[in-house]
């Protein structure tokens, strides 16, 4: 008996730890780097939409938004839409004209004669930082969204300084 104990208690440990890891991290193969445990505590919105939004795609009506972090627009239903022709245009909700440039998306703001006004909308992951003193919080990891304008002359593209999207007025014609 004093035999069989000692052959058993290996397994017995390697089970106490298993099962240990099996309820700490969901399922077999997981860990804490996977994407969807990472990405589950971000704040804030990867998306620039807040909701989805109509829009006509090869004659069909589809609930769509914009997921700046992976270029994409993506449906409600299905796998995203891709920007892999210089030929696409996307109208959403009626007032919102997206354009493909470039293999990115951007959202057009308005067109002169031969310039063509864009946005376009990125955000970046930023990880999680520790408190370095015991006195302040932790932060959390977080997405943010940064916007960049840019004017499209003769199929070259050039991003413009804050100076010009202020003197241009391109907030004020987005915020309509």
């Amino acid at each position: 008996m004093k035999y069989l104990l000692i052959l058993l208690l290996p397994f017995t440990m390697f089970s106490q730890n298993f099962n240990s890891e099996m309820s700490r991290y969901g399922k077999l193969g997981d860990n804490k780097l996977n994407r969807r445990n990472v990405l589950k505590d971000v704040v804030c919105s990867r998306y620039y939409h807040k909701d989805y939004v109509y829009s006509v795609i090869d004659g069909k009506k589809t609930l769509i938004k914009f997921d700046a972090y992976s270029d994409m627009m993506e449906p409600k239903f299905g796998p995203g839409y891709l920007p892999y022709s210089n030929k696409l245009k996307l109208l959403l909700d009626q007032n919102e004209t997206w354009i493909a440039f470039n293999n990115k998306w951007f959202r057009l703001i308005f067109e002169d004669k031969e310039l063509t006004y864009l946005l376009k909308p990125t955000v970046e992951y930023v990880k999680a930082k520790k408190a370095e003193e015991g006195y302040g919080g932790n932060e959390p990891a977080k997405f943010v969204m940064k916007e960049r304008y840019y004017v499209l002359e003769n199929g070259i593209l050039k991003k413009l300084k804050k100076k010009e999207v202020k003197k241009l007025g391109l907030l004020k014609i987005l915020s309509k």
